[in-house]
């Protein structure tokens, strides 16, 4: 339907543009020279009908033909009709109120619905809008009353609610609506920190049980379409994760670090000792996060993984009393599967999603996330939560405080500009979390009264107004600095000064500053999610590390890289003195060498179900030396290996004195060339084919 003036009627006087009206043949007649550019004024309106080149078509046009009052009128133009969209034309003199559009009564209109009607004031120039959603019918006629399409179940709009809002007089803050708080410490639930691993802890912000039980069981079943699949545990998960972050740790491609040639300048360590490549790419290929997947909904295996992300994370972490609520981003590093608007010349990265996260302002550890999908977000998936009652600022402040069991504790919420409503302040205080945001975010006349205010007093005066919102007290206050005018609106503290005590120098004399507690604490925890997303995009994200050719798999990686992150920060604030500090790449290399001799590893071969990848510690990671030992104890004498290069067999082990470089023998039972041999009988070779055959023979 066509947006129409509420005054359009007939005998209404509109302007429009003359490359808009038919005929063209016309008016470019009447127009030689200006028809591009010409605007046409005081055209008279005379109906609302079809083009009279198709009287079946059901776009109405309006029907208007010149006035006494037409200032481009050609010199004697006849009285000749012309046609325009009613989206084209600028309404300055409404005609009788009887003989408009919207008040006129058809018999039969089979309209379906009606569009919001736009401003009918006169504007400065012309308001172009497409017209896509063109009237139904013939009828020349509007009605007052018109059904509406039944809206989709799940996506009903909110109901509007008229909300009250009223300022007092300039004064000041007293009362606390807190009453008695006491400052509540970011903590851990990692038993005794001081005796915590780098393992334990990132073991504690990753969603462990959700890992063992459903992506374990996920990649098995899909690996089983694999003839050389054998089971993956929760050992050898780690060490996969863990060959990711040692890749991290050196700007070199994967398959450098299973290449016998080393760099003399940096040298890394060659990780056959603990996964072969080939393993390493079946675990790649069938990786699964969860077996339900949707073809249409491409988050469809990350949505439950997220829930258990941020579930665990609520259940080990516990906040301070100040959190911030931002974004970060998720690097994409597949452009080809990025689903989102994407301009490749251009753009510095191949593709970005962003992620609506919660940050703790004293460690600035993110403990809750959300991808934030938009109009991208499939009609199938039932909507988020809150999403149908509130407006969408106020609906993810619910969602996030609720998630992340903030609901009654009083703790203390720092909103940006970016997700800050005066609504969203009263449902967050109505569920027991107090908070704060920018003044300009939703009130653009009290901001200007501050500032007017505060012109005229010196350095570290402080303007406050009480006032109430839907019954609820809340606050505006600001402070005067020398380079800016920081402003909040609150639902505690008061106006008084708190926090640290700044100096400021003026032209005059030196003064003393100190802000009031609603801005020290937005000052103080709105940049707790930018420290953290630039901390883990410093060196090499995981993400970048992966590359993965799935779209899903990198908001998998950017999940990792946010628990990698935070147990970072969590291991130098809990468990390291200050003085005793790791850096980021020193907690890299210590992550990943921990998780390569992950202590599931020697469970998993207890019950003879993990076999080891090899036998030989490698040169810059300190692998364990009691799995050879173990492996021979138990039994696990049986192992296809490749034989190592530019090396052979002298009867105790491997050396490297030959010039060839992949090494191939003939089988000892079909006597086609191979690489492979047993562990048991390295000086004979066996290829897989014949492997079977073997451990066959052997156990006969």
């Amino acid at each position: 339907m066509p947006r129409v003036s509420k005054r359009m009627g007939v005998g209404a006087h509109v302007n429009a543009p003359a490359k808009a009206l038919a005929p063209q043949e016309r008016i470019r007649e009447l127009f030689p020279e200006s028809f591009a550019d010409s605007v046409i004024e005081d055209l008279l309106v005379v109906g609302l009908e079809p083009p009279p080149d198709n009287p079946a078509s059901q776009d109405l046009l309006l029907k208007v033909q010149w006035s006494q009052q037409t200032q481009i009128q050609p010199h004697n133009a006849p009285q000749e009709f012309f046609w325009v969209k009613p989206t084209l034309v600028k309404l300055t003199e409404a005609g009788p109120p009887e003989k408009y559009f919207v008040h006129t009564h058809p018999p039969v209109l089979p309209i379906i619905q009606l569009e919001p009607i736009i401003d009918d004031e006169p504007e400065e120039g012309f308001d172009f809008v497409d017209d896509d959603d063109n009237t139904l019918g013939t009828s020349i006629h509007l009605s007052d009353e018109l059904p509406k399409q039944p809206t989709p179940i799940g996506h009903e709009q909110p109901p509007p609610k008229e909300d009250k809002m009223a300022w007092a007089e300039w004064g000041h803050q007293d009362v606390d609506y807190r009453g008695t708080q006491a400052p509540k410490p970011a903590t851990i639930n990692t038993g005794n920190p001081e005796f915590c691993s780098v393992l334990s802890m990132f073991e504690s912000l990753i969603p462990k049980e959700y890992i063992m039980s459903q992506v374990l069981y996920a990649t098995n079943e899909a690996g089983k379409t694999c003839p050389t699949w054998r089971e993956m545990h929760y050992g050898e998960f780690l060490r996969w994760l863990g060959l990711y972050f040692y890749f991290g740790c050196f700007h070199k491609s994967r398959s450098f670090f299973w290449s016998p040639n080393q760099d003399a300048l940096f040298p890394s360590a060659n990780v056959s000792a603990f996964m072969s490549r080939k393993r390493f790419l079946e675990i790649n290929k069938y990786f699964c996060v969860s077996r339900l997947a949707s073809p249409t909904d491409r988050y469809s295996q990350m949505r439950p993984f997220l829930a258990a992300w941020n579930e665990n994370m609520s259940k080990n972490f516990s906040p301070s009393m100040l959190s911030s609520l931002g974004k970060t981003r998720c690097h994409i590093t597949d452009r080809y599967e990025f689903h989102g608007p994407l301009t490749i010349p251009r753009s510095p990265r191949p593709g970005q999603e962003d992620y609506f996260v919660l940050a703790d302002a004293d460690t600035n550890m993110v403990y809750w996330a959300e991808l934030n999908e938009g109009q991208l977000r499939p009609p199938e998936v039932p909507p988020l939560k809150y999403t149908t009652t509130l407006d969408a600022r106020t609906a993810l402040c619910l969602r996030a405080t609720e998630e992340a069991d903030l609901w009654g504790t009083g703790r203390i919420l720092v909103l940006n500009h970016e997700f800050a409503s005066l609504r969203a302040l009263y449902h967050l205080k109505k569920h027991g979390v107090f908070a704060s945001s920018e003044m300009t975010s939703f009130n653009s006349n009290l901001y200007p009264e501050l500032a007017q205010r505060l012109v005229s007093q010196p350095v570290g005066s402080i303007a406050c107004r009480p006032g109430t919102f839907n019954d609820e007290p809340l606050y505006a206050i600001s402070v005067k600095d020398t380079a800016n005018l920081p402003a909040q609106v609150a639902t505690y503290g008061t106006s008084s000064g708190l926090g640290e005590v700044k100096d400021r120098s003026t032209a005059e004399q030196r003064l003393v500053v100190q802000y009031p507690e609603a801005i020290y604490n937005f000052l103080a925890a709105r940049r707790a999610p930018a420290v953290h997303t630039k901390l883990r995009t410093q060196y090499r994200p995981l993400e970048e590390v992966m590359a993965p050719k799935k779209w899903w798999k990198c908001h998998f990686a950017f999940l990792m890289g946010v628990a990698e992150t935070n147990a970072f920060l969590a291991y130098n604030r809990f468990v390291k003195k200050p003085d005793e500090h790791l850096s980021w790449c020193q907690f890299r290399q210590l992550l990943a060498r921990e998780l390569l001799n992950n202590h599931y590893l020697l469970e998993e071969l207890t019950v003879g179900v993990y076999p080891r990848d090899a036998e030989v510690p490698p040169m810059a990671i300190d692998a364990s030396e009691t799995f050879p030992k173990r492996a021979r104890s138990m039994g696990l004498s049986h192992r296809l290996e490749s034989i190592p290069c530019y090396s052979t067999w002298d009867g105790s082990a491997w050396r490297p004195t030959l010039k060839v470089q992949q090494v191939q023998r003939r089988c000892r039972f079909c006597k086609k060339k191979t690489r492979h041999y047993c562990i048991c009988t390295p000086a004979k070779s066996v290829c897989s084919t014949c492997f079977a055959e073997h451990m066959v023979q052997e156990l006969s």
